[in-house]
């Protein structure tokens, strides 16, 4: 990769975390292997409007990322018990807001689960369950699947050296606008006018961490 390209990716990824410490949505595109793009939002600032926008534009399935304390301090048991699945973390049993959601399937009420879920004073009673939000937990360091690389996202985000769990991150898989039958391929990434952040950054990042703490 030439200088010129490192400084671009450097330019967009710096873009990216601005947006998501805003409160935008942005895109992660997996170009390690190509499985789509993801519409992510940090959990503690999730809107009405960005959820709605995730949804509109994605498979209506609204994870976000968890650390395994966070699952533990939340009362979050995993959906099933077996461990590993295709999609790269453990889910978790869904989950609704205690307080301010009516059903809990609408983009408002998803909203303020999120809200809920990065909120690190939240405790298990602020969460009922089932709910309509899935925590994934992004635990897998040594192979960084989907949700730990979604997951440096919020690291990145962190507003201070406390932060070392940096901030849940929200995300949805988006449905491709020239088929409305498939998921998005990484090639349609520009149908979105929104910043974008490449996996491919974000395991650098991962092992760039790794290696400072070694």
């Amino acid at each position: 990769m030439s200088i010129a390209q490192r400084c671009m990716r450097s330019w967009a990824l710096d873009v990216a975390i601005e947006a998501l410490q805003a409160g935008g949505p942005v895109l992660a595109v997996d170009d390690l292997n190509g499985t789509g793009i993801d519409m992510i939002v940090l959990a503690r600032s999730a809107s009405t409007p960005v959820v709605a926008e995730m949804i509109r534009e994605g498979s209506g399935f609204i994870c976000v990322t968890v650390s395994r304390s966070d699952a533990h301090r939340l009362c979050l048991p995993p959906m099933v018990w077996e461990g590993g699945n295709s999609f790269g973390g453990r889910m978790c049993v869904a989950v609704d807001a205690a307080e301010g959601v009516t059903t809990g399937i609408s983009a408002q009420d998803r909203a303020v689960t999120l809200r809920t879920l990065g909120d690190g004073q939240s405790t298990p009673t602020s969460l009922t369950r089932p709910g309509h939000v899935i925590p994934v937990l992004a635990t897998d360091e040594n192979t960084p699947g989907r949700p730990r690389l979604i997951a440096e996202a919020g690291h990145l985000c962190a507003v201070s050296g406390t932060d070392v769990q940096g901030s849940p991150v929200a995300f949805a898989s988006l449905v491709s606008r020239i088929d409305p039958c498939r998921e998005a391929g990484v090639a349609e990434v520009h149908h979105w006018d929104l910043p974008t952040i490449r996996y491919s950054d974000l395991r650098a990042s991962i092992t760039d961490s790794r290696t400072a703490v070694a």
